[in-house]
């Protein structure tokens, strides 16, 4: 099931699919990348420079520029 927007709690953004984001990586660092899908797994995100896409959650998510 897909979600579409997610407000980030604390906060009362809401980060949505097309955003510009920053997302900390275990074994890649941080990386630039554009939300694809938000369900309930988690934020899936499409980096810039990395050919799989990264499943993360909202803490280590970071939105940079909104759609």
């Amino acid at each position: 099931m897909m979600y579409g927007t997610l407000t980030i709690r604390g906060t009362g953004k809401i980060m949505k699919v097309g955003d510009l984001v920053r997302v900390r990586t275990k074994h890649y660092g941080t990386q630039l990348g554009v939300v694809v899908e938000i369900d309930e797994d988690g934020i899936h995100i499409k980096p810039q420079k990395h050919p799989r896409n990264i499943i993360a959650g909202a803490a280590d998510v970071t939105v940079l520029v909104s759609a």
